[in-house]
């Protein structure tokens, strides 16, 4: 992601402080859904939080434009609320687009998956290049103007989302003093939010103890819908914890390519070519670009085996997707230890190392939300969309801790040499590896439980 980057190049953090930052802004990213699908059930229509949700994104882009390190933890705090109130309700309204043609669920949802990329691709191009080159104040500019573009679609849009009857009401508002104006509520929670984060992230060991009472509040909660539900919707749970919690661990290990591979990259990797050394940033548009090519295509087979009657089953995608994730890293790792006599290492190893990454992403991400659309208790849908975003925060908390392995300090001089940088990189990516491949034979166990409870759903 670009944000390490700045971190590291522009505000001149050191390594501890730029994996814990970024670590800790992914994971609010990924929280906050939990907080719009909860609202979303309890209080405002999708149309009005996703709306709410873009606006916020756009103005945290703007924040960021300026140069000051206050404008600069508030406008991480604004878009990760942002983030949180226009990704569920955007899936909740995919869910439902759905709800007639079960078997292009799958399809659909690896589509949107692949559209969402696009914006990725280009802003790692584009404002990557321009951030490294000109001035990253213009980068953020650039990306914020993209959301402000994208936020007059989604105006335009409105009226079509209504006619395919989309938008959802809220099951049940159980605080009454929000029932007077609750979209007064919406609004001023977006301010309260960012503040709040903007101090979590500033201050990192508050960022901790706030994950765990997140943790302890989510069970808890969890635990009572459980018990208000049918036989069947306990079982469902159960297949969404189950999911849930392997999804939280592949993101602990993926978002290593967002976090610590940035720096590898700027470090360890050969990128002088011809005489034009490859910008960094560039480097993140691979697995965008990957998932272009690749989700499409990956999508078509869902397709067409349903079409067939042999659906793959969720636990083998999963499974497939750790073992992809394994591989990417274990070429990783190979490539970190046979470096040429400067210490570099080839850029195969990372286009190869990344592309089995990007498969494992494809074969897991989609699928986990099409099922959670799919087999969520009705009523809880948008807790349970939360619920599969929070395990990416999880896994991007854990992920900062798994980067911090790999921090490298300065000499005195203030220089970090390549030829001391690859063995570390190397040494942490090949326990990884390691861990990716334990998980997946870890999930064979719950298998035969999740293709008997998921046919029971059918």
């Amino acid at each position: 992601m670009l944000l390490v980057l700045y971190m590291s190049l522009s505000l001149k953090f050191n390594d501890h402080v730029v994996y814990g930052i970024y670590g800790s802004f992914v994971a609010l990213i990924y929280l906050t859904p939990m907080i719009g699908g909860i609202m979303a059930d309890r209080l405002l229509k999708n149309s009005f939080l996703m709306r709410l949700g873009a606006i916020s994104i756009t103005v945290g882009g703007f924040v960021l434009v300026y140069q000051d390190i206050n404008a600069f933890y508030f406008g991480l705090g604004i878009t990760a609320i942002g983030y949180g109130l226009f990704k569920p309700n955007l899936m909740r309204m995919m869910g439902r687009l759905y709800d007639q043609m079960e078997f292009k669920r799958e399809a659909g949802f690896t589509l949107f998956f692949v559209g969402s990329n696009l914006g990725a691709a280009a802003t790692a191009l584009v404002s990557g290049y321009i951030g490294n080159r000109i001035g990253w104040h213009y980068a953020f500019f650039i990306a914020a103007t993209v959301m402000l573009l994208n936020l007059i679609l989604i105006f335009y849009a409105q009226k079509r989302m209504t006619t395919l009857n989309l938008d959802v009401r809220p099951e049940s508002l159980t605080m009454r003093w929000l029932k007077k104006n609750p979209k007064l509520w919406g609004i001023l929670s977006v301010p309260f939010f960012g503040l709040l984060f903007a101090v979590l992230l500033s201050q990192q060991h508050f960022f901790f103890q706030g994950i765990m009472l997140t943790a302890i509040v989510i069970t808890a909660y969890t635990i009572v819908i459980a018990f208000k539900s049918t036989s069947l919707d306990r079982k469902l749970i159960n297949v969404i914890l189950i999911l849930v919690f392997f999804h939280l661990i592949f993101f602990a290990f993926f978002e290593q390519l967002g976090n610590s591979m940035n720096l590898f990259v700027e470090r360890s990797i050969e990128r002088t070519y011809l005489g034009f050394q490859i910008p960094t940033t560039w480097f993140q548009s691979l697995n965008p670009l990957y998932v272009i090519l690749i989700g499409p295509l990956i999508s078509a087979l869902w397709l067409t085996l349903s079409y067939r009657g042999r659906d793959i089953s969720i636990a083998a995608k999963f499974f497939g997707a750790l073992l992809f994730l394994s591989a990417g890293f274990g070429l990783f790792t190979v490539g970190a230890f046979n470096t040429d006599c400067d210490g570099k290492v080839s850029i195969l190893w990372l286009l190869f190392g990344i592309l089995c990454m990007t498969i494992g992403e494809v074969l897991i991400a989609p699928v986990a939300m099409s099922t959670i659309t799919r087999i969520s208790p009705k009523g809880h849908t948008g807790y349970f969309i939360g619920l599969y975003f929070l395990s990416v925060s999880f896994g991007n908390y854990i992920s900062g801790f798994i980067a911090k392995l790999m921090a490298i300090s300065p000499d005195e001089n203030g220089q970090i040499y390549a030829v001391e940088c690859a063995p570390v990189y190397g040494g942490i990516y090949g326990k990884v590896a390691l861990a990716a491949l334990g998980a997946s034979l870890l999930l064979l166990i719950f298998a035969p439980f999740l293709k008997k409870t998921l046919a029971l759903k059918h």
